[in-house]
């Protein structure tokens, strides 16, 4: 509500030069492109605000570099919204061209997206930043990796897209967040607070859709030692973030074979315990229904993936094998019915909703894949009490 209101404050300021707009164009207007991330609601930023918008052949410094990618991301979620409610509408009452329109849209952001790392790393390979310069670059690159994953999976409908892009995009961004965790552990003396988002949400987010197992432990580490820290990113609590990323590590990943070399789940420390849990359908109908996917939709991983269906049940092994069976006879190549690192379709979490929380307690909602193509997206319910 805060960013709410606040957006439509600045789009009530003229758009003239004055000493005062000058100041609220440097430092105040940024702070609210910058929470583009935050909520779900969109209010358009205004544009005679905005210091830059365009990607030049190279950044000339690091400010402009910022403020044109949380620009690209502030119209990247506006686009995820506007997505959300056309499928939500069903296709057949909105006309097609509206369909067409919002996929233009999303191709004209990742060329933009793409176009903004060339001049990005055009800016980095002709300067020579220091530490608190070097953790800002690491942060923007982060957030660009993450934007081109998140905005490619929401718009395609697709939670294999985190697949596809986990060994590339997901892998940079941890590695940029491991630089600023330990420049911060380095640098930082006592507790601190920060009015933005920097690694924690987007390390939870890879720790929750990265399957890879080494990278997904990585990124729960790194919330580990964020919390170690003891730096405070605007409304998030750290311990709440943890317990979310092992419990959806776990779910996804229980009665799996852990590659050798790869630290089980449950040697990590654990401050929390289930209190209660039981499945429903009652939320799932509003979780997208329109966006059910036609499967198979998997993607090729190498030796990583496998088309052995689950042994969890005699069932289960059973509807996999045919749906397999099906997918080859209509042609589906071999390389797109596989599952990727073991996390078949039943065992996946597609979001996680809290519902209530307290210092002490949290009470989730993970929404999950339906067992049959098309069908009804399952709904598992939580209380977690923290020790």
């Amino acid at each position: 509500m805060h960013i709410l209101q606040g957006r439509r404050l600045l789009a009530n300021i003229n758009d003239r030069k004055t000493p005062e707009t000058d100041i609220i164009r440097q430092y105040l207007a940024p702070i609210y492109l910058r929470l583009a991330y935050v909520g779900n609601d969109r209010v358009g930023f205004p544009w005679h605000l905005l210091q830059m918008t365009t990607t030049p052949l190279k950044f000339a410094s690091l400010a402009d570099a910022r403020c044109v990618l949380y620009y690209l991301v502030d119209i990247g979620f506006t686009l995820i919204y506007e997505v959300k409610s056309y499928r939500s509408n069903g296709i057949n009452e909105t006309p097609d061209t509206e369909g067409n329109t919002l996929q233009s849209r999303h191709e004209h952001i990742i060329r933009e997206l793409a176009n903004w790392r060339h001049a990005f790393e055009a800016y980095l390979a002709f300067s020579d930043l220091d530490g608190p310069d070097t953790r800002t670059a690491k942060l923007l690159t982060m957030r660009h990796c993450l934007m081109i994953v998140f905005l490619d999976s929401m718009v395609s409908g697709s939670d294999y897209v985190c697949d596809r892009n986990s060994l590339c995009e997901m892998s940079i961004a941890t590695d940029c967040a491991t630089f600023v965790v330990k420049y911060d552990n380095d640098i930082m003396q006592g507790p601190s607070f920060t009015f933005e988002s920097e690694v924690v949400g987007p390390v939870y987010w890879i720790a929750a859709k990265c399957r890879q197992p080494a990278i997904r432990r990585r990124a729960l580490e790194l919330l580990y030692e964020r919390e170690k820290t003891n730096r405070v990113e605007s409304l998030t609590m750290i311990k709440h973030t943890i317990a979310m990323a092992t419990r959806v590590i776990e779910i996804e990943e229980e009665g799996l074979e852990i590659p050798c070399g790869t630290k089980h789940i449950q040697d990590y420390p654990n401050k929390y315990e289930v209190i209660s849990r039981e499945e429903s359908s009652e939320w799932a109908e509003g979780f997208l229904t329109d966006q059910k996917e036609q499967w198979p939709v998997l993607w090729d991983l190498g030796s990583h993936c496998s088309d052995v269906p689950t042994k969890l049940t005699g069932i289960t092994a059973a509807r996999e094998q045919k749906e397999l069976a099906e997918g080859l006879a209509k042609g589906w190549p071999r390389e797109r019915l596989i599952w990727p690192y073991g996390i078949t379709r039943e065992r996946r979490v597609l979001s996680v909703v809290v519902k209530r929380h307290t210092a002490d307690d949290l009470w989730l909602e993970y929404v999950r894949e339906p067992l049959t193509a098309g069908g009804e997206y399952r709904v598992m319910k939580e209380h977690i009490q923290f020790a």
